[in-house]
């Protein structure tokens, strides 16, 4: 087969990934964000914002969305929006090489291996609305002694339903899950908060 050359892509350090949406090229650069091309590379744009220093391994389009794996996380970019949309916060650890669409689910996977799978219907429809991530689930609920959830990189805070600030502490990222003590709590009903990358998620579980 012969090769023929389209554009040399001129990027200080390289490219990682690339991908080619409704006639644009894409580019993941190894030393962070995605520039685009509406002219087949003669001329470039940063399109960066949202996604912060993340050096995107694998770029992925779907429908009106393009979708990021990054070593900070997972990111969605609908064409109506000019942000990224972080949705990997309650995903243990922050590093994914490959992200890849099916007609119902958006898989990624993982650096340390890992495969994960959300609904396509769990998006946020913008990136206005980032509350919207993937279900934040704890366990077991009721909870005895421990608690534990998944989570990336972030903090955790503990309430009571009077929204007294109980505890708080580090996600452990290097790990599945992160573990909480509870023996220290009375029988009743308590909210726990899991703030990630400026976005956060509660859930509610009772200690028996």
């Amino acid at each position: 087969s012969n090769w023929t050359m389209v554009r040399q892509f001129l990027f200080p350090g390289g490219s990682f990934s690339m991908e080619i949406w409704q006639d644009n090229f894409y580019i993941g650069r190894a030393l962070g964000g995605v520039w685009v091309s509406k002219d087949r590379g003669a001329n470039w744009k940063d399109i960066s914002t949202g996604l912060g220093s993340a050096v995107v391994q694998h770029l992925e389009a779907f429908g009106d969305t393009l979708a990021a794996a990054s070593d900070k996380g997972v990111f969605l970019l609908r064409k109506v929006d000019t942000t990224w949309q972080h949705i990997s916060c309650n995903l243990p650890g922050s590093g994914f090489i490959k992200v890849q669409a099916t007609p119902n689910h958006l898989w990624v996977l993982a650096e340390n291996g890992g495969v994960w799978r959300l609904p396509r219907g769990s998006f946020a429809q913008s990136a206005n609305t980032p509350e919207l991530l993937a279900p934040f689930r704890v366990f077991p609920n009721p909870a005895g002694d421990y608690l534990s959830f998944a989570s990336g990189a972030g903090t955790w805070f503990m309430y009571d339903l009077q929204g007294r600030q109980l505890a708080t502490g580090r996600t452990a990222t290097d790990a599945e899950l992160t573990t909480l003590r509870l023996d220290n709590l009375q029988t009743g009903q308590y909210l726990l908060k899991v703030q990630c990358q400026g976005k956060s998620q509660t859930a509610r579980f009772i200690k028996q």
